[in-house]
Order: structure tokens, then C-alpha cells, then sequence
């Protein structure tokens, strides 16, 4: 066992509605996830990456974010708030440059234990053109799940709703021990 082992990867080769991970191994102390995700939505904006953890909502995701966007001041900040899913990145949309996704870190901390509540923290980026402009988008989130169970499901998908991650969008979890 390496200090990072894939547990598993998802390559979508058609589009899909989220990546979903289930049945995590219990066997390491943290999780990573690496993604590469592009939306088939035609939107002008940088759109978010969602995250769910045991297909859980209800107020589970006290967070907080700080992002830079193509020259504007950086908006959010603790606590952005206590939703039914954790915002932790942006994704590339289909009205994007051609080709092109944006990249997610995730890192989930002690997702074993039972007696604690479970802390991430993510980073992301995305440089896009739009209408013979910029767009940059630089992000860092953070927050917990609010329940003590321990991880064994991660779901990720787009905030565009209808629309759904494209084709080529790539996801690999990790498990992290020392």
C-alpha cells in the first residue's frame, strides 16, 4: 500500500448526471479525489462542482468558499452556509473554449471515524474565453459533513440541474495513508 492508492476511476464516455462512488473501502485514513470536468451546458459563467456524501442532504454541508474571478475581488468566505450539498469547485461549461475542462482537488479527512464529523477542503481552476474575453476562475473551498457516519458513498455533479457532466469528464479516488 502507497501513500495514494486509486480505489477507483471513472472516465465518462457518454454524458451522465454525476459521478457517483460507492461502496468506499474503509481501509485508509483519507480520501483524495482528482477531476477533470466539463458541463454540457451552454452556459457564458464558470458553473460549480457539487458534492453529496451518502447521498445525505438536509442542512449537512456547513461551508465555505474564496474564489477569484477574472479580475473581480474574491467572493465568499465563512460560512457561505449550511446547505444540502458542498460547493467545492467550478466546471467548464459546453459554451466554453473547445475542449477544454476544469480541474478539481478534493481531500476528505478521517472519513472513517465515527465519532467526529468529516472536514474537506478542495481547490479548483478553470481559464476559459468567453465572447473574445477572459473568464479565470481560481477557487478554494472548505467545510465539513455534518454527520458522524462514516464515508462510503461520494457523489459529484453540475449545478446547471438539466444538464449533465460531458463526455470525457475523468474522476479518480484516491485512499491516503502516511
Amino acid at each position: 500500500m502507497s501513500a495514494f492508492d486509486v480505489i477507483d476511476e471513472v472516465r465518462l464516455s457518454s454524458n451522465a448526471s454525476d459521478v457517483t462512488f460507492s461502496s468506499i473501502p474503509a481501509t485508509y485514513r483519507d480520501l483524495c479525489i482528482m477531476a477533470s470536468v466539463r458541463d454540457t451546458g451552454n452556459s457564458s459563467s464558470l458553473l460549480h462542482l457539487f458534492l453529496k456524501i451518502n447521498n445525505t442532504g438536509t442542512g449537512s454541508y456547513p461551508h465555505g468558499f474564496f474564489k477569484f474571478d477574472g479580475g473581480a475581488d474574491g467572493t465568499g468566505g465563512p460560512p457561505y452556509g449550511n446547505s444540502d450539498y458542498a460547493e467545492i469547485g467550478v466546471v467548464a461549461s459546453n459554451g466554453d473554449t473547445t475542449g477544454s475542462f476544469a480541474a478539481t482537488y478534493l481531500y476528505i479527512y478521517d472519513y472513517t471515524n465515527t465519532s467526529s464529523k468529516k472536514h474537506w477542503q478542495s481547490w479548483s481552476g478553470h481559464h476559459k474565453a468567453v465572447n473574445s474575453g477572459t473568464n479565470e476562475m481560481t477557487y478554494m473551498g472548505w467545510g465539513q459533513y455534518g454527520q458522524t457516519g462514516a464515508v462510503s458513498t461520494i457523489k459529484l455533479y453540475s449545478e446547471s440541474g438539466s444538464n449533465s457532466l460531458m463526455s470525457g469528464t475523468y474522476v479518480t479516488l484516491y485512499g491516503v495513508n502516511d
